[in-house]
């Protein structure tokens, strides 16, 4: 019967995350939901293609000098492993339709195992209750949809994995220990998938401690300090062999923020220390009472790991991980899911902690303050308010955490309800069904909102059974046009090499905004100079983007273009994505974004500023126009532009025009400026030719150059543009 309801549990949880599967699988291909799933993919497949390699550093992240993303590699390699044996090298296509299954069947596993968590330790009804809350659980979904590869659905699973673990091992009746082994490996494995679950490693030392302190006696005393070493140093076992050694650019080689030697020397100090403790008691030395036995544990444990407080390394990989937890960084201060709960990122908001946990989240403490009182309850519910509690703080910190939080959450609601049932005596009948019928109207309320919650999915997956045809985003949303202008530089650019090996170098990168770098680069099949890891890979990189969209002079930015080694830029209106204030009006991302690389003049309050054009940055690709806004993406190419030299009276200004006009009906005219010498003698630069260069812009006519009242058509080749040659312009002279 328990078996059925877990796979009752399992099938509904995946039906509910794989409900948008339409806006995956569409006639243009497989859809990623989200920009890290796209770098997720490209480790997956270059693993396959290279199988049993791991891409550790990759030249196509923060370009020129490539970088090793922080996540690490083995949510990837295990889906990569799955893939190679059931897909084999060669067929992306095949790899993409296997690996956007693996979040909605763990995100369905980690729902039935919400079940057994629940019915080992509190009952089959919290259980059922649990399961059914997870199931629906905005803050358990999101991560666990079809199309969202990502790490953090693995974590939930590992982490609910952790918990009963955990739970196991404060129960007075799991003598042997495989329990703690098993508590090791699940601890060890989290931090495999995640550095960040690091937080989830502290609370159950914390209990585990405890269990220690106040063992029942000096026997039980040892045993349980045995247990807590045999844990630690199983989870030391599988993490020591990936971290220690590991030397990070940006980190060094003991911060907590990425896998380095933090991690092992976190896990071993303990083990050495409670296995110590465990020998010496067994034997007869110590543990007096239990003051003493909380202060040998305190030399033993704690001692050793505040003593590591003594190297700098330690000192500052602990400031990072302070830093980066409370967002005192600048690009954490910009990502999404590192914002604080009740905040939109300018102010306090209900709204995001009401769409991901429901209204419960109210209810949160008095349930936490349920489990553990009035009445001596048992060690479960101690622990389980403990962990719910600590992650729900870290949650209000960054909301990410709310992933971690869904299960015990979910457990703590279940339990809270279940305890309130069973206080009321049994002749109190009346208030009893009274609190059936309120309970079980609340409970038909709060589905009815998580079940809306999932309408819109529900509906997207109606109209592809319909026949219609379906996005992964409405048609003009942000998404959707970055994809399409992606796709279209993939198409219209020049391969580069590595994409899929470890050989030779790509020879020209794409600079974008940072949010787009993930997106660009698996679609476009270019390396970007930075990308959605922002300044955790390739800090210089990430600061040069910044510098190059707020250059006030093409020469500068074409200087920073040449160190990037970038031949083609990505626009849109945020320009790097973290400006720390706006940009001016003559910055090259008002000059590519606004003016579309023509000469125009601005206003600054009051004063008018003339802005000149780019002479070297040719637009290749606009996004459709959004109604009666412009598109949204601008692809432009870097070249070396042609130099038109010619004569009219002295010091007069030369005016080159060029109409243009766009695939998409959306035409540009460029103007350009340049004023003759004493001698009469003008210089321009020029960056479109008046042959076809591009599918998506093609001139109308010649150049129209103007000076001194004469206008002269001038028509230029494609090859004086790429090659930056010299060409004889008309006289301008009456």
């Amino acid at each position: 019967m328990d078996a059925l309801l877990a796979w009752g549990a399992f099938g509904v949880a995946l039906g509910v995350r794989s409900l948008s599967w339409p806006a995956v699988f569409t006639a243009d291909g497989i859809r990623l939901i989200g920009p890290d799933a796209h770098y997720h993919l490209r480790r997956i497949v270059w693993s396959v293609e290279n199988f049993p390699q791991i891409l550790t550093r990759d030249s196509y992240v923060s370009f020129p000098n490539g970088g090793e993303p922080i996540w690490p590699p083995f949510f990837d390699q295990a889906i990569a492993w799955v893939a190679w044996l059931a897909v084999g090298p060669g067929d992306v296509t095949g790899i993409e339709r296997l690996a956007v299954w693996a979040p909605p069947l763990l995100g369905a596993a980690t729902v039935a195992a919400t079940f057994w968590v629940g019915l080992r330790f509190f009952g089959r009804s919290v259980g059922l209750m649990a399961a059914l809350l997870v199931c629906l659980l905005p803050a358990s979904v999101q991560y666990a949809r079809i199309g969202f590869v990502d790490h953090h659905v693995a974590v939930a699973l590992v982490g609910t994995g952790a918990l009963a673990c955990l739970l196991t091992f404060v129960s007075p009746k799991t003598p042997g220990l495989r329990a703690p082994a098993v508590l090791g490996a699940t601890l060890g494995a989290s931090l495999l998938l995640w550095p960040g679950t690091l937080l989830q490693v502290g609370i159950a030392q914390i209990v585990m401690t405890l269990t220690v302190v106040f063992a029942a006696d000096a026997k039980r005393a040892a045993s349980q300090a045995g247990k807590a070493a045999v844990a630690h140093g199983v989870a030391f076992l599988l993490v020591a062999p990936f971290t220690i050694g590991r030397t990070w650019a940006a980190w060094g080689d003991l911060s907590p923020v990425v896998l380095s030697g933090f991690q092992p020397l976190w896990l071993g100090l303990p083990a050495v220390g409670f296995g110590a403790c465990a020998l010496a008691w067994r034997a007869g030395f110590g543990q007096a009472g239990l003051s003493q036995r909380a202060g040998q544990l305190i030399l033993a444990v704690a001692a050793p790991l505040l003593g590591c407080l003594a190297l700098a390394s330690v000192r500052g990989g602990i400031a990072d991980a302070v830093e980066w937890f409370f967002r005192g960084e600048s690009f954490q201060a910009v990502v999404a899911e590192s914002m604080p709960l009740f905040s939109d990122g300018q102010s306090f908001t209900l709204q995001r902690a009401h769409s991901l946990l429901t209204p419960l989240f109210y209810l949160l403490p008095v349930m936490l303050f349920a489990l553990v009182t009035p009445k001596p309850r048992s060690a479960s519910y101690r622990v389980l308010a403990l962990w719910c509690s600590v992650l729900f703080g870290a949650s209000i910190v960054q909301q990410r955490f709310t992933n971690s939080l869904a299960v015990p959450f979910a457990l703590t609601v279940a339990a809270s309800i279940d305890l309130a049932l069973r206080t009321i005596p049994v002749s109190a009948r009346r208030t009893r069904w009274m609190l059936v019928g309120a309970l079980s109207l609340g409970g038909l309320a709060l589905l009815a909102s998580l079940a809306n919650s999932h309408l819109l999915a529900y509906g997207t997956a109606q109209r592809a059974w319909a026949g219609e045809r379906v996005h992964a985003r409405e048609p003009a949303s942000q998404h959707e046009s970055l994809v399409s202008a992606a796709r279209w530089l993939g198409d219209h650019s020049p391969p580069t090499a590595g994409w899929l090996s470890a050989g030779p170098e790509p020879h020209y990168g794409v600079l974008t905004a940072w949010g787009d770098g993930h997106i660009t680069r698996y679609i476009a099949r270019r390396p970007t100079v930075q990308d959605n890891f922002g300044d955790d890979v390739g800090a210089e990189r990430f600061e040069a983007a910044e510098h190059y969209f707020a250059a006030e002079n093409e020469a500068s930015a074409l200087e920073i273009a040449r160190d990037l080694r970038i031949d083609y830029v990505l626009v849109r209106e945020e320009g790097s994505g973290h400006a720390p204030k706006p940009y001016e009006p003559r910055s090259m991302l008002v000059r590519l974004d606004l003016l579309r690389g023509s000469a125009s003049r601005l206003h600054r309050g009051d004063t008018p500023v003339f802005v000149p054009a780019l002479a070297h940055h040719r637009l290749l690709y606009e996004s459709p126009a959004r109604g009666d806004k412009p598109g949204r993406f601008k692809l432009y190419e870097i070249v070396k532009a042609a130099r038109i030299v010619g004569v009219t009276l002295p010091d007069e200004i030369v005016e080159a025009r060029l109409a243009l006009q766009g695939e998409a009906g959306q035409p540009l005219e460029y103007r350009a400026y340049s004023r003759a010498n004493p001698e009469g003698r003008y210089e321009i630069q020029l960056p479109y030719p008046t042959q076809p260069f591009t599918s998506q812009f093609a001139a109308t006519s010649a150049y129209a150059l103007e000076a001194a009242g004469v206008i002269a058509p001038f028509r230029l080749s494609e090859a004086a543009v790429r090659n930056g040659l010299r060409r004889k312009g008309p006289h301008l002279v009456p």
